[in-house]
């Protein structure tokens, strides 16, 4: 332990000395030497988990070998509204960051992929750890993190709290209720905060949930604040958290990260690229991360990907370009030897088993496993697992280590490669995978050659029932993000009419985004055009025939019709 952490421990051991109860004197002075070795474990591991939160929130939001763009660029502050977008209503006023310090209660941050929470995280975890106290309320005295994706959950919560206050083991044998303390511990001032909840598997996500909101109830002096992809956001938390959304980047915004990044030259030829892309451009460059690859991309070709889906993939082909050539050491295996793409069409089956797996972190051992499985498709020997396994591990920006594990640089990255593989198989892939991985399927039919005819398959094949619902939305939310490039078709139209009447969602960023898409509006003309329309109640009903002849009727909620058609619908004939 280095000076400066020494003295960091010593300074929490006194404090917790004074603030956490003193324990019952029984046991006279075994007693209270069992509470001074309590407090100095956990002082010590405290001013540990100290250091590690402050390398957390110093460490650059963006892998600097991916994107190739200035690191000590400063970051810039977002904004954030109280009241979800897809939620509906309007929200509140635009709020700062530090914000969620100093209000009351407890918080969760929502946002689509690449749209900063992480990076909101690591300002206010900054703001705790490095800044002096801003005022009075300024209480806090210790930042808490948890990385999900960093931890086990097959335990639950405590386990990973034993391991961050150091109440586990020898230490934990020295009180009678190792939760009971952890609990006085975290009341102390502590600001916990849950990056990433949404990368928690499935089966662990219900208990830690039920288990965060149980911790918080009983934390009157600390405060905790979760990030989550808006379209995985739990409902169930709401009860507790506040549900904040951070805004996309206002053009001030935009000019001012991207002045961090390129010349004022270059600068200005950038925002040129982008308005001549028009509008899915411009949404893009809303959001960090992407605006970050779209600097990077821009740099070295010159020109600017109009989708996310179009972004990852030139992310992916540069990085796989720069390795092939700025490599300096001896190719040792047949891979080594191939070209981007066939490197691409590879990495994108390794992405997707991991993905299977549940695996955003993997060891060598993952991969091994997974290369075994797949490497006589790719014409690859058995014997040169290994050999393969090290050059994956060296795609700088693809994949990067992190302590003795490794992950993709970002989780759109991974989505964007298994989604590549998933599009190149069956439609009856694509249905099977809906109810686990619904972002997977919506970015696959993204990357679909024929968006329009996997949209019109997987309407077609889809069976309702109530376990299916929350996957659905998920996927119609996560298709408006991706933007396919659909053709009008009575198919797309009958895909669309059919997906959001089996939902039952008032979603209205998908209704938004379906109806801003000129070839669903037009597709959805081509199947409603001169049939039969009533109203009832909220609800618009459309009565004709699907592809086959058969009848079908439609419900869609009233304003999602009105812009589709651009008229009320007629009253019902008496």
């Amino acid at each position: 332990m280095t000076d400066g952490a020494m003295q960091l421990s010593a300074a929490i051991v006194q404090f917790l000395g004074t603030v956490l109860p003193a324990w019952q004197d029984r046991k006279g002075r075994d007693r209270r030497r069992e509470r001074g070795r309590f407090i100095d474990a956990v002082g010590g591991r405290l001013a540990m988990h100290h250091v590690e939160v402050v390398r957390w929130c110093e460490e650059s939001h963006l892998p600097s070998s991916l994107v190739h763009l200035p690191t000590d660029a400063p970051t810039i502050g977002l904004h954030l509204r109280s009241i979800p977008r897809r939620l509906g209503g309007a929200g509140s006023p635009a709020l700062e960051e530090l914000e969620l310090l100093f209000d009351e209660g407890d918080f969760a941050v929502l946002g689509d992929p690449g749209a900063g929470k992480t990076t909101t995280l690591r300002r206010l975890a900054r703001e705790v750890a490095l800044e002096a106290p801003s005022g009075d309320p300024d209480w806090f005295q210790f930042v808490i993190l948890i990385v999900c994706r960093e931890r086990d959950w097959r335990g639950g919560l405590y386990p990973v709290l034993a391991d961050i206050t150091g109440v586990k083991e020898r230490v934990a044998a020295l009180v009678d209720d190792p939760e009971i303390e952890i609990r006085h511990l975290l009341a102390q001032g502590a600001l916990i905060l849950v990056d990433g909840l949404d990368e928690v598997k499935s089966n662990h996500r219900s208990r830690l949930e039920m288990q965060l909101v149980q911790l918080t109830r009983g934390l009157t002096n600390s405060k905790m604040i979760v990030s989550c992809r808006s379209a995985a956001y739990a409902e169930s938390l709401g009860a507790h958290f506040k549900p904040v959304e951070i805004l996309p980047l206002t053009g001030t915004q935009i000019r001012a990260a991207v002045a961090g990044w390129l010349s004022a030259e270059e600068a200005e030829r950038f925002h040129e690229a982008v308005a001549a892309q028009g509008g899915a451009a411009a949404e893009l460059a809303d959001r960090p991360l992407f605006l970050a690859h779209m600097v990077t991309a821009f740099k070295r070709q010159g020109a600017v990907p109009d989708r996310r889906v179009d972004l990852c993939r030139t992310i992916v082909r540069l990085v796989l370009q720069d390795w092939d050539e700025t490599r300096s050491v001896q190719r040792s295996s047949a891979y080594a030897g191939f070209g981007p793409d066939e490197k691409m069409e590879m990495l994108s089956e390794v992405a997707y088993q991991l993905y299977q797996d549940d695996l955003i972190r993997f060891g060598d051992e993952n991969l091994t496993a997974v290369m075994r499985d797949i490497a006589p498709t790719y014409g690859l020997p058995k014997q040169q697992t290994r050999q393969i396994v090290r050059e994956i591990e060296s795609h700088t920006g693809l994949v990067v280590k992190v302590g003795l594990e490794y992950e993709f640089s970002h989780l759109s990255i991974q989505e964007f490669l298994a989604g590549d593989y998933l599009a190149r198989g069956r439609t009856r892939d694509l249905i099977a995978e809906l109810p686990t991985h619904p972002e997977l399927v919506a970015v696959a039919t993204a990357l679909s050659s024929d968006a329009s005819g996997t949209l019109g398959s997987i309407a077609d094949m889809f069976e309702r029932s109530p376990d299916d619902l929350a996957p659905l939305h998920q996927y119609l939310r996560r298709l408006v993000q991706e933007r396919p490039r659909f053709k009008a078709t009575p198919e797309l139209g009958h895909a669309v009419l059919r997906l959001t009447t089996i939902s039952g969602t008032h979603d209205v960023i998908v209704y938004d985004g379906l109806v801003a898409m000129k070839a669903v509006r037009a597709a959805i003309k081509l199947v409603i055009k001169d049939t039969p329309e009533a109203a009832r109640g909220d609800r618009v009903y459309f009565t004709c025939t699907d592809l086959w002849g058969e009848p079908i009727t439609y419900t869609a909620p009233w304003d999602f019709t009105v812009r589709v058609l651009g008229r009320p619908p007629r009253p019902p004939s008496a």
